[in-house]
């Protein structure tokens, strides 16, 4: 399957393989293409598939009709992937007209380089290739060209040429006569004239100079300026004294044997004196000024060299004053802050209880350092802790209420420290002792508060302690509106309590029932009468009660009967 105008199947893979023997270029032409929908015909040069060899890829159209192929062979890869027989595929192979082989023989081209650095001269520079070329002045030649030679081959020239200058100059100079003979550059003068020699110059290059040589006067003049100081006088130099500053002349030989006049002007820096006043502080002592040391107050004497050479001599009158050291002594709490005697301290810097000593320094009125040290005893901040046993009583039973202190006073116990109760029930103490009682003479729920005072410092503690009573209920109630027993008052009754208050008549009916019932008195004041029992339309009678109460010292239910009078 598959050959010309052949049918094919499903999933077929074909290869074909054309070669045209002798021919260097194929062109493949294509008249048409119909390839089905999932068919794909693959294009490649030469007789392996590869991808570097890949030429073309057809699907369902055409992107080039005309593809060249510059070998003797082609190869055709085609895959089937439809479910659907469709006819075939042909190709026509033409060949093209066969190409001639040429035979031909290549000279290479010659290749030659011509450097050179030269002097200048009047004689032109020849060359084997090119005209002769003017080096008579400084000049750089850099040139590539290609000539032809007489044998007619061509030849690649590279030309780089320097021409380096030459120079004449000349040079003058005068001489004593007792510098005679001299010699200049290999050149003796026994006499005044003029000499010429050649020498190289920085490129190597032969230059003429001309050195001409004239009478100098026999005597050397010279100017001295000189500066000594007022310890050196007097002074001798040269056979001369000076005895001060001035201009004095002496005439010398000079190592040729010459007579030299020297003219010396001399300068002399005299010594200074100088007195100076200073105030230091005592702090500052020793003091040592110029090297010279003052221990207290005096006046020394110091002998100097200023830049000069000479000497200053100087007086220092030095007086000295005192500075001051205050301690002073405070305390305060632990991490409060602490604003007194010019130091203004945070709560982080009072954070370490103990001595914490902080200074200052201040500037007295001989503007002298003077230290405030100030010795600051910081308070432990101790929380007070106490337990109170029993923490709930009954008043039948148990007045008095022993607190017992746990608080840790190790580091306050060489400190000035006091206690203050608070028992809650409008009594307060204050007391050096550890531990403590009281009696409570009432009912009810009460907050003990303790204060520690430590160096005017307080911390606090709280714990509650309870205080309960027998509860006492009316047998008799008068609900006429005189404001005397209207209504069912239960003494003690604590209404925070949770509690239950049934009364029936005596057929056993229930007329009132009344969860946390809230009508009590303490300390002979009625609470709450106007949701009592005995209000309203209540007819005489007696009546039976029972009370149950969630008291925290113990739970009870009450049973009674009330007598209501009208």
């Amino acid at each position: 399957s598959g050959g010309a105008f052949g049918n094919y199947g499903d999933d077929e893979d074909l290869t074909h393989t054309f070669t045209c023997p002798g021919a260097n270029l194929l062109e493949v032409v294509f008249n048409s293409v119909d390839i089905a929908p999932g068919d794909t015909l693959y294009m490649y040069a030469g007789g392996t598939i590869s991808a570097d060899s890949l030429l073309a890829v057809m699907t369902s159209s055409l992107t080039d009709s005309t593809i060249v192929v510059h070998q003797s062979t082609v190869t055709f890869h085609f895959n089937s992937n439809w479910v659907n027989n469709r006819e075939g595929w042909s190709i026509d192979i033409l060949t093209a007209i066969p190409m001639t082989t040429v035979s031909a023989h290549v000279i290479p081209l010659a290749y030659d380089t011509l450097a050179a650095v030269v002097c200048a001269t009047t004689t032109p520079y020849l060359t084997p290739y090119l005209p002769p070329l003017d080096i008579s002045q400084e000049v750089e030649y850099l040139t590539d060209t290609i000539v032809t030679t007489e044998d007619s081959c061509q030849v690649a020239v590279h030309l780089h040429l320097v021409v380096n200058p030459v120079s004449n100059s000349s040079v003058q100079d005068s001489l004593m006569p007792c510098e005679l003979p001299f010699t200049w550059n290999g050149v003796t003068f026994n006499d005044y004239g003029t000499r010429t020699t050649v020498l190289s110059n920085i490129y190597g290059c032969d230059s003429l100079v001309t050195m001409t040589l004239h009478w100098a006067p026999p005597i050397d003049s010279t100017t001295v300026y000189d500066t000594i100081v007022e310890n050196q006088l007097p002074y001798h130099t040269n056979g001369l004294i000076f005895d001060g500053p001035g201009t004095q002349i002496a005439t010398l030989s000079n190592i040729d044997g010459c007579d030299s006049i020297v003219t010396i002007h001399m300068h002399v820096f005299y010594n200074v004196y100088a007195e100076a006043d200073s105030a230091i502080c005592d702090s500052e002592l020793p003091f040592v000024w110029n090297n010279v040391t003052f221990t207290q107050s005096d006046t020394l004497t110091a002998v100097l060299t200023n830049l000069h050479g000479a000497d200053s001599i100087l007086t220092m009158r030095v007086t000295v004053h005192p500075t001051h050291h205050t301690i002073l002594n405070d305390t305060v709490c632990q991490r409060m802050a602490y604003n007194n005697h010019g130091f203004n301290l945070s709560a982080s810097e009072t954070a370490t209880s103990g001595i914490n000593i902080f200074t200052r320094t201040l500037n007295n009125v001989f503007g002298c350092d003077s230290l405030v040290e100030l010795q600051l005893l910081v308070t432990p901040d101790i929380t007070p802790h106490f337990y109170p046993d029993p923490d709930k009583a009954l008043l039948s039973e148990n007045q008095t209420i022993q607190f017992i202190n746990t608080t840790d006073i190790s580091d306050i116990a060489q400190m000035n420290f006091y206690w203050v109760w608070d028992f809650g029930d409008g009594e307060q103490d204050t007391t050096l002792d550890y531990h403590f009682t009281h009696l409570y003479t009432q009912w009810g729920d009460y907050i003990v508060n303790l204060t520690l005072v430590v160096n005017d410092c307080e911390s606090y503690f709280s714990s509650g302690v309870i205080i309960e009573a027998d509860l006492e209920f009316p047998n008799v109630i008068t609900p006429n509106g005189d404001g005397l027993n209207d209504v069912f008052i239960i003494k003690n009754l604590n209404p925070e309590r949770t509690n239950q208050l049934y009364i029936a008549n005596r057929w056993g009916k229930t007329v009132f029932d009344k969860k946390n019932y809230q009508t009590y008195m303490k300390d002979d004041i009625v609470y709450n009468a106007d949701s009592g029992f005995g209000m309203g339309d209540i007819p005489a009678g007696v009546y039976y009660f029972t009370f149950y109460y969630e008291g925290v010292v113990r739970t009870i239910k009450y049973h009674g009967t009330i007598t209501v009078i009208r």
